[in-house]
């Protein structure tokens, strides 16, 4: 029930309509740039990321924006793998790095698979909820007494 729920709000929801979201995107993209052996951040401090995800970081408030981030959903061009700096906010790493494990993978798998900006931030989702839903069905399966 949580996944069908998840998923709807992701539908709902799409990507950076969360005014600090791009923030913790690029905490996770900082992270999946260790995981790949890539350069984290540029030498002012800002985390590296592709063209193409930077690109996608844009607020979608209104019915023109949702419409336009939806037909990227599933646009066929190809996607632009330059590295650039995400220059909106110093990469900071004041989270332990396992908050961002979950969609620091779903990005790192996004960007194997060379998916465009749109599907790298839903993927980060994904990761993000199957990770809360395992989360909580491990909590609840499992008693407080037996630990």
């Amino acid at each position: 029930m949580l996944l069908i729920i998840g998923i709807m709000y992701q539908l709902v929801l799409p990507a950076f309509s969360a005014p600090d979201e791009d923030t913790h995107f690029a905490s996770a993209y900082r992270l999946s740039n260790r995981m790949m052996k890539k350069q984290e951040t540029d030498a002012k401090g800002y985390t590296v990321m592709r063209e193409e995800d930077r690109k996608g970081q844009t607020y979608t408030y209104g019915e023109k924006e949702f419409a336009g981030y939806y037909r990227k959903m599933f646009s066929t061009e190809k996607v632009d793998s330059q590295t650039v700096s995400y220059t909106r906010k110093k990469a900071e790493q004041t989270v332990p790095f396992p908050v961002y494990l979950a969609p620091a993978c779903g990005i790192t798998i996004a960007r194997l698979l060379h998916w465009n900006g749109v599907w790298t931030a839903y993927s980060a989702r994904i990761f993000s909820l199957l990770f809360v839903a395992l989360s909580g069905a491990v909590s609840y399966r499992i008693p407080l007494y037996q630990f």
